[in-house]
Formats: structure tokens, C-alpha cells, sequence
């Protein structure tokens, strides 16, 4: 067998073989190294271009990534300050809240990004606070979170401008500041009753996702749609100036409320690759931005790295290896490279699975598959019945069918397929987070995001702590309602046992002082009726005002004739201004419209409470009540006096409470001091304002200005004055009509004889009853021409008999006589067949109106 030698010869022209161990072999060498050189460095310059695209692409997909998830998370804080809020109003009324600060503040430890929470009422005034008492009586009513709720005529959250400090009352602190978030507190009536702010600390929303972003060396900055900092990475918010002026705020927004952009360097942050979006909830924009110029710090190392190579391969080439030696050395350093790239992406791996695990959330990402790749044990524990089955690579579909056939979803409970329908369609088209009970009692809320490559981003956060306490709250409310009940039931109870006896008073006094009396006994019986009426005024003020506090004051809206009301307030007073010798005036503007729409009951009981104030803290002189139209449907009403007058220091805390101008008053004139706090309170529920005027030792004009829209014009009407001189007692008219029969029902023995003796002072024939079935025996056996029926009576009670009465044909009018003073239980009376009330105690003069009034229908 013949030897082959390792060298390759090739015959020249003589055909003598060519030694390719010389000049040529170098020749050949030296073009194709060249060749190669070209090759190789062309090959580098597109990869190194081909790469810096991909670090610069990658980085803009992170960053928008990063934007989404961190997204979701601001949006999730706010809506849960904002739920805690709102869970607060149905405890807020009249400026005060039902919770006390400590248990409030007890609750607020599970919600780190709350820092405190103040109450202010409508003139801006901290009611409560949860974080230092300092707070208590400060002003806030320059907030633009205060002002803006104030002019917002939409019920929203408003987030304000960061401020500097601990809270509201405390002094600033360097370094420290809160970010206020407000809702709107309303009245009944939706009128503006206060705000209710939560104090944010920014320094959660700036350690939320803390290890990724140190990962990518990435800052996230908070900025509201305005351009107001909200929370900054590198800097405090209140010392940052407005960013309206950044790309986002000239080039994207309000068109593009997402995306992506290269930012200059500045003083502060290097040039980044910046990536935002706006809250889909609230007007906040999330910017995070990545360090381009570590991005592409990297993207450079990687080149270098290449160019390296690239040389010692071309220094192979040339070695004494060869060709073979050569390609050997690339094999094994494209595999070293390889294995450096896979350790770099084991590591990064790595780095993201414990940035997932130290999540307090559930963290779940399925490929564009729908295949899960990627959950951290939070994911798994929020749901035990899927976690046997619950690993890489599984559809989602697969595992939420498990779920479901497992358990894991109560709602799921006889409709699993719908369930699994609706449940899909929002994972695969996402839209606004949602709430999802699970079997273990958790509740959950659920934000999922879809990324570029048609993948899912997920959390789930536990929101089982929010549900309890939303039901503690609803539990609480529910209580608070039932103790108001039961305080309406007993005071209206008391108030029926009170006014009973107290009918029987006041009516004996009314018969004995029309007869002849010796002028120290009629001294003696005026005290006795002055001393009734002052209890019954007290006793109508604690009904009214415990109504106002339960917000069961009812308000009714309908057409009524303003002169005819004005003039049955002034009618009321007249006998007390007659008895103390002052002249009552009204005076009517000549466009006052007669018809308009409003509460009439209720304007005249707060012009009642004004002229009876005028008229007990008057000695002499006069009391008017003028009224006169003010721009659009606003009327003002105002009673003026020549009284005692007002001290200046006194005025501002007039209309509150138990208030009066000072004790010497109280002991001189009585009172509960509950008059005008009821006036206010009136006014304000009627949608109205009211004020005062007035000086020490000269007078006071009280005005109230309420909306009362006209039905027609009416014609001008003069001025009404009133006698000056004091009239002699109430003398009933001569009754030129012929007797009535009146059939009183009534069980009270004392009762039934001072109505009974009012009747037939007025020249009427009186039958009684004891009770309703007597009465209904009664009016079946005779005909009456008017039958006075009380309501609260032994075997049958008045509306019963007015029913069965009416059931059978009896149109003989009907005036109920009773102690229940409430508007809804007279509005059931009117209800059950009754033609008028008549609350007690009666007066000999309201019983004749209450006759004469009756129409000679009434009477068929």
C-alpha cells in the first residue's frame, strides 16, 4: 500500500508537482485571512447594528411592561382608598362622623398606603383626624382637594397637589410629605355637606416592585394629568417643578394617553428610554423610565466582546494550527459564549423568580399559547384546590376547568359552563379589574394585562380584609338605623303621653279664662298657660331636631300660595304680640309671584320659629316679615325686631345647638335653645341659606333665602300691618249657623270634658264615645253633622273605625284629635279616610277654624 502524503500537490505546466509548503501556500494564506477579515468584520458591524436595535426594542417592551404592572397596582391603592371613603359617608352627617379616631386609626394599619384620614365639614373646618389632634379645628378650605370638591358637581375622588409634612396640623418636615386624596360629602339634598380626605404616604407607591426596578435601574414617577407632581423617584414631589412641560404633556397627551419616547439627559436623571400611561380610573399618569445609557453600556460591552472574538479568530487563522485549528478555536468559543449567554439567563431568571416571590400578591404570566410559564406561591396558595395540577406549561383553560369542577369558585355553583364562558372571555379580552370569591372564603380582585406578544400579565390581590370590614360598616349602619328607629318610636311615643295630659291643661285654662276672674287669679292662670306653651315649644323642638339628626325629615315639593302660608305664621303669633302690646307688619314685595312650588309646611314652620323668637325677645315696639324676589328662583324672607338685639362675639356660634346669647337669656326667657339650629337645618334641607344682623341693645334681622320656583305671576299686594293695641282675651265668634251635631270619641275622661265644653261653648250638641268601637256603633245608629276622633283608643283605634266607617258608606267628615305629631303618621290618618288633624293640645280658637273650615260637601 502506497503512502499518501499529508501535503496536497497540484502539476504545473511541466507537470512537475507545486509545492504549496512556499511562496503561493503564504500567498493563498494571507488572501483568504483577508477574505475572511472582510467577511467577519462586515458580519460584525450588521450584528453589532442588528443588536443595539434589539437592546433598544427589548428594553421598550420592558419598560411598557414594567408601566402596565405597575399601572394596575396604582390604580388598585387609589380604588381602595377610595372604597374606604365611600364606606365611610353613610356615617357622616351634619359635619361629624360616627367612628371615633382610635378605631379608625386601628383599622388604617392594614393599609399601608394610607397614612391618616381627616373629615372637614362644608366651611373647611377638620372635624376629625386620625393622626394627631393638631389637626382638629385647622382650615383647609384653600385645598384644591377641599375647593374642588366644593365646585365638582359630579360625585369623583380628587387627588390633590403633594404637600409637604406629616399631616394637616402638623408643622412640615424635611423630607416628609403626604399626597391628600378627597371624595365629597353631601347633604340629603346633595348639597355640598364637607370632604373627607385620605392622607397617601407617596413613599408605598415608590417601594412597590422595589427589586425589579433596581433590576433594570429603572424610576417610576406619579404625575396627575395636569402635570403636578404626584410622587417622584429622584426628588420630593412638593419640591419638583410642574412637568406639563415634558414630552408627555406636548407631544402624546390628551391624543395618546400611552407610550413610549427617548428623554434627554438632565441635572438629575440620565437619558432614558421612558415609557407612561394614564390610570384607567384616575387622572394619573405612570412614567417609568430606563437608563439608556446602561442599555446601551451593554449593548457596547456585547460588541466589544464580539470584536474580541472576532480578532483572536482572525489571529487563529493565522497561527500555526491552520484552517482545522482554526475552526476549532471558534467551535469552542462560540460554545463558551453560548454558555455565558445561558448562565446570564439563569441568573436573570434566577433574580426574577425571587423579585415574583417577595410579591405580596398572586403574580401569574401565560404565553401567547394561554399556557401558564410563570406564578409565584402566593398565585398557588390563593387557590388550594388547583395546586395539585398547577405547573408550567398548563393551559389556563385546563386549570380554571379543574378549579371549577373542584370547588374553587362558589360562584360557579350551578352554571359552571357560563361561568367558565364569561371567565375566559375576561382573561382573553381583559377590561376593568374584578372581584372573585373563592372557596376558602378569600376574596380577590383581579387586574390582568396583555403584553405586545399576546401574552397575559396577572395579579391577584387579597381583598379579603376590605369585604369584613365593608360588612362591619354595613352591619354598623344597619344598627345605627335600627337605634334611630327606636329613638323616633319612643319619643313619638313620649310626645303622645306627654301632649294628652297636656291638652287637658291648656283647654281647662282656655275655658277658665273666659270666665270671670279676679285679676290675681287671671295673673295666676296666664302663668300656668305660659308655662304649658314653653314646655310644649321645648318638647316640639327635641321631635324636630331628633328628626333633622336621623335625616327623616321629609320634604315635599309642590305648588302652594306663598301669601296665604306667610299669613297663617303671622296668624300663629298674633295673639302672643297682641298680649305684649308689639306691632306685627308684613311687608310684600309687589312681584312677589303668589303660587310657587316648595315645602310650604316647612317654610312656614321656619318663619314661625324666626317670628316667635322676634316676638319673645321683644318688650316693645315692632316685629315685621318682609318678603321680596332675588335673582332666579332665590326669595327672601326676613323678621325684624326692636328687641333686645344680639352681642357681636355671640354670632358666630348662633345657629348651633343649645345656643343662646348668653345664660342671663336662657334664665330670663327659657328656652332649649334648639330654635335656630332647627331653623338652619330647615333651611339648608329646603335648599336655602340663612343669616343674621345684629347689634347689642338694637334689634336683629334674621333673612333666609330659599328657592321657590313661580307658578304664575300674581298681582301686587299692599302691605299688611297688624292692630298695635293689645286685644281682649280669644272670644269665639257668635255661631250665626245653625248647631252641629259632634260625636266625640275619645277614652281620656278629662279630655272628652274640655273638648266637650269648647263645643258647646261654640253653641254645638255633643255625644261621646269611648272608644273607636263605640264610635263606629255610633255613627252607624245616628247621623253626625262632625265627628272629633282620637286615634290611640282601647279595643279599636280611630283609623280602624274611620275605615270600617267609610267602608260602609259614612261621609260624615271626620277631624282626627290626636298627640302623634309626626308628618307621616298624619299623612296615613289623611290616608285612612280622616278629613283634617287636629294636633293636641286644641285651642278653643284652632277647634272654630277647624269647624268653619269645613265645606258644605263635608258636611252632606
Amino acid at each position: 500500500m502506497k503512502e499518501h502524503n499529508s501535503q496536497t500537490a497540484l502539476p504545473d505546466k511541466a507537470g512537475k508537482p507545486l509545492d504549496m509548503d512556499g511562496s503561493h501556500l503564504a500567498f493563498w494564506f494571507a488572501a483568504a485571512l483577508l477574505l475572511a477579515a472582510v467577511v467577519l468584520g462586515g458580519l460584525l458591524a450588521f450584528s453589532a447594528v442588528v443588536n443595539r436595535d434589539r437592546h433598544l426594542e427589548d428594553s421598550s417592551g420592558l419598560a411598557e411592561s414594567l408601566t402596565g404592572l405597575i399601572e394596575g397596582q396604582v390604580a388598585h391603592g387609589l380604588q381602595t382608598t377610595t372604597l374606604i371613603l365611600e364606606s365611610l359617608k353613610p356615617f357622616t352627617q351634619g359635619g361629624r362622623i360616627n367612628v371615633d379616631s382610635a378605631t379608625l386609626s386601628a383599622r388604617l394599619r392594614y393599609n399601608p398606603q394610607i397614612r391618616g384620614i381627616l373629615m372637614a365639614d362644608a366651611e373647611g373646618i377638620v372635624r376629625l383626624s386620625t393622626l394627631d389632634t393638631a389637626d382638629i379645628g385647622q382650615w383647609i378650605g384653600a385645598l384644591d382637594v377641599f375647593v374642588q370638591q366644593e365646585r365638582a358637581t359630579a360625585d369623583l375622588p380628587i387627588l390633590g397637589t403633594p404637600r409637604l409634612g406629616r399631616s394637616i396640623g402638623l408643622t412640615e418636615v424635611e423630607g416628609v410629605e403626604y399626597l391628600p386624596l378627597s371624595v365629597r360629602l353631601s347633604d340629603a339634598n346633595g348639597n355640598f355637606a364637607g370632604v373627607l380626605v385620605a392622607l397617601l404616604n407617596p413613599l408605598f407607591f415608590q417601594t412597590q416592585y422595589q427589586s425589579i426596578l433596581r433590576l433594570h435601574n429603572a424610576t417610576v414617577d406619579l404625575i396627575r394629568y395636569d402635570g403636578t407632581p404626584l410622587v417622584m423617584a429622584t426628588n420630593l414631589a412638593a419640591n419638583t417643578p410642574s412637568q406639563a412641560g415634558t414630552p408627555i404633556f406636548t407631544q402624546f397627551l390628551p391624543r395618546q394617553e400611552s407610550g413610549t419616547y427617548v428623554a434627554d439627559a438632565s441635572d438629575t436623571t440620565p437619558e432614558q428610554i421612558v415609557s407612561f400611561r394614564v390610570t384607567r380610573t384616575f387622572p394619573v399618569v405612570i412614567r417609568v423610565g430606563l437608563d439608556r445609557t446602561m442599555i446601551l453600556a451593554q449593548w457596547r460591552a456585547d460588541t466589544l466582546r464580539d470584536s474580541a472574538g472576532t480578532g483572536v479568530a482572525l489571529l487563529l487563522i493565522g497561527g500555526a494550527l491552520g484552517i482545522l485549528w482554526h475552526q476549532t478555536r471558534t467551535l469552542r468559543t462560540q460554545h463558551q459564549t453560548l454558555m455565558e449567554t445561558g448562565q446570564v439567563a439563569t441568573a436573570v431568571r434566577s433574580q426574577l423568580e425571587m423579585a415574583m416571590e417577595s410579591m405580596s400578591d398572586g403574580f401569574v404570566f401565560c404565553d401567547a399559547d394561554d399556557r401558564i410559564v410563570l406564578f409565584n406561591n402566593t398565585y398557588r396558595r390563593y387557590y388550594p384546590r388547583s395546586a395539585s395540577i398547577m405547573e408550567r406549561g398548563i393551559p389556563f383553560e385546563l386549570l380554571l376547568r379543574h378549579g371549577v369542577a373542584a370547588g374553587e369558585y362558589p360562584d360557579a355553583a350551578g352554571r359552571e359552563e357560563a361561568f367558565i364562558s364569561d371567565r375566559l372571555a375576561r382573561h382573553r379580552f381583559p377590561g376593568e379589574p374584578f372581584e372573585q370569591k373563592l372557596a376558602t372564603g378569600r376574596w380577590v380582585r383581579v387586574l390582568e394585562q396583555r403584553t405586545k406578544d399576546g401574552g397575559t400579565v396577572g395579579l391577584r390581590i387579597d381583598i379579603t380584609e376590605l369585604k369584613q370590614r365593608e360588612a362591619a360598616l354595613t352591619e354598623a349602619r344597619t344598627q345605627a338605623d335600627q337605634a334611630n328607629d327606636a329613638k323616633s318610636r319612643f319619643l313619638a311615643h313620649m310626645s303622645h303621653e306627654i301632649r294628652t295630659p297636656m291638652n287637658g291643661i291648656l283647654g281647662m285654662i282656655g275655658l277658665l279664662t273666659q270666665t270671670p276672674l279676679a285679676p290675681e287669679q287671671r295673673h295666676y292662670a296666664d302663668v300656668i298657660e305660659d308655662s304649658t306653651q314653653a314646655l310644649l315649644r321645648i318638647l316640639n323642638d327635641i321631635l324636630d331636631y331628633s328628626r333633622l339628626e336621623a335625616g327623616r325629615l321629609p320634604i315635599e315639593s309642590a305648588p302652594f300660595d306663598l301669601d296665604k302660608s306667610l299669613k297663617s305664621a303671622l296668624a300663629l303669633i298674633e295673639a302672643e304680640a297682641r298680649r305684649k302690646g308689639i306691632r306685627l307688619e308684613f311687608d310684600r314685595a309687589a312681584d312677589l309671584p303668589e303660587l310657587v312650588i316648595g315645602d310650604s309646611g316647612r317654610l312656614r314652620q321656619i318663619i314661625l320659629n324666626l317670628l316667635g323668637n322676634a316676638v319673645k325677645f321683644t318688650e316693645s315696639g315692632t316685629v315685621s316679615l318682609s318678603a321680596q324676589p332675588m335673582r332666579g328662583d332665590l326669595i327672601e324672607f326676613a323678621v325684624s325686631d326692636t328687641g333686645i338685639g344680639i352681642a357681636e362675639d355671640v354670632l358666630p356660634r348662633l345657629f348651633q345647638q343649645y345656643e343662646q346669647a348668653a345664660s342671663s337669656t336662657q334664665q330670663q326667657y327659657g328656652g332649649s335653645g334648639l330654635g335656630l339650629a332647627i331653623a338652619k337645618r330647615l333651611t339648608e334641607a329646603v335648599g336655602g341659606t340663612i343669616g343674621v344682623t345684629s347689634r347689642a341693645g338694637e334689634g336683629s334681622r334674621f333673612w333666609i333665602s330659599v328657592p321657590l320656583p313661580a307658578v304664575r305671576s300674581s298681582a301686587p299686594a299692599p302691605v299688611d300691618a297688624m292692630p298695635t293695641a293689645p286685644p281682649p282675651p280669644y272670644e269665639p265668634t257668635e255661631n250665626t249657623g245653625p248647631a252641629l251635631s259632634v260625636l266625640v270619641a275619645e277614652d281620656n275622661a278629662i279630655n272628652q270634658r274640655v273638648i266637650g265644653a269648647m263645643l258647646e261653648r261654640l253653641g254645638h250638641q255633643v255625644s261621646y264615645a269611648d272608644n273607636g268601637r263605640l264610635a263606629l256603633a255610633a255613627m252607624v245608629e245616628r247621623s253626625f253633622d262632625v265627628i272629633l276622633m282620637d286615634i290611640q283608643m282601647p279595643e279599636m283605634d280611630g283609623v280602624e273605625a274611620t275605615q270600617l266607617a267609610r267602608a260602609r258608606g259614612i261621609k260624615t267628615p271626620i277631624l282626627a284629635v290626636t298627640a302623634n305629631v309626626l308628618i307621616e303618621d298624619q299623612q296615613r290618618y289623611r290616608a285612612a279616610g280622616l278629613n283634617a288633624v287636629l294636633t293636641k293640645p286644641v285651642r278653643l280658637n284652632i277647634l272654630e277654624t277647624a269647624l268653619k273650615d269645613l265645606q258644605p260637601a263635608d258636611r252632606a
